[in-house]
């Protein structure tokens, strides 16, 4: 709830803030130290526990909310199957040049991407 608050969402929490070395893991030192620097209160070590349920010793994005993981990674797979990357990709979302894409430019995106997932749920979940 709080990188929802703080981010916009989970994802976007995750991205600019989490898992800022960008390796997927984020492991019970550095959540605790995240955690807490965005107001987690209270034990945050029982709290990485229940989402690390597996006892890894790091948390990933599948681990913070599985819709999440499988929405994105598989809108990333199909647009990098498509267009090679997804930076050739963005550029059919964002057909402006403005950095950044709208829902109605979002739908579109995916349409022509042929996106197989609902568009209008992934954009609220990036």
């Amino acid at each position: 709830k709080i990188l929802k608050t703080q981010f916009g969402s989970v994802f976007s929490g995750w991205v600019r803030y989490l898992d800022v070395t960008e390796t997927g893991k984020l492991p019970e030192p550095e959540f605790a130290s995240r955690a807490k620097d965005i107001g987690v209160v209270g034990n945050v070590h029982n709290l990485f526990q229940i989402i690390d349920r597996t006892g890894k010793g790091y948390i990933t994005l599948q681990d913070l909310d599985a819709e999440v993981h499988h929405s994105v990674s598989s809108f990333f797979k199909q647009a990098e199957e498509k267009y090679g990357s997804l930076s050739a990709c963005w550029r059919h979302f964002d057909v402006g040049g403005k950095g950044y894409a709208n829902k109605q430019e979002f739908r579109e995106g995916c349409s022509i991407l042929k996106y197989g997932g609902d568009a209008e749920r992934l954009f609220d979940l990036l």
